[in-house]
């Protein structure tokens, strides 16, 4: 998970003969292509927008993000693993 945030280090310690190659992207192109080919794809031209999980501190994570990615990614939501989770107008 922590690749991408290493790749510029790994290229520069390897130098220019040495590929490094980026799981990540070839990853998502294959699930692109699957995607398209079953239709799964989304017919609304909207962009998407993501939602983050963590069993941890939520303000802690959105700073933690901040500064590693330069942006916010999104809502983020504290879940408790193994506890049922809620639908929105839920009561416990």
């Amino acid at each position: 998970t922590h690749y991408p945030l290493l790749s510029t280090a790994i290229r520069e310690i390897v130098g220019e003969g040495i590929a490094v190659i980026d799981s990540a992207s070839a990853t998502a192109s294959a699930l692109a292509s699957l995607l398209e080919i079953h239709a799964l794809g989304t017919p609304d031209p909207a962009p998407g927008w993501h939602t983050m999980l963590t069993t941890g501190d939520v303000t802690a994570f959105e700073e933690t993000s901040r500064r590693l990615f330069g942006e916010d990614l999104g809502s983020v939501e504290s879940v408790l693993l193994g506890a049922p989770r809620q639908e929105a107008g839920e009561s416990a």
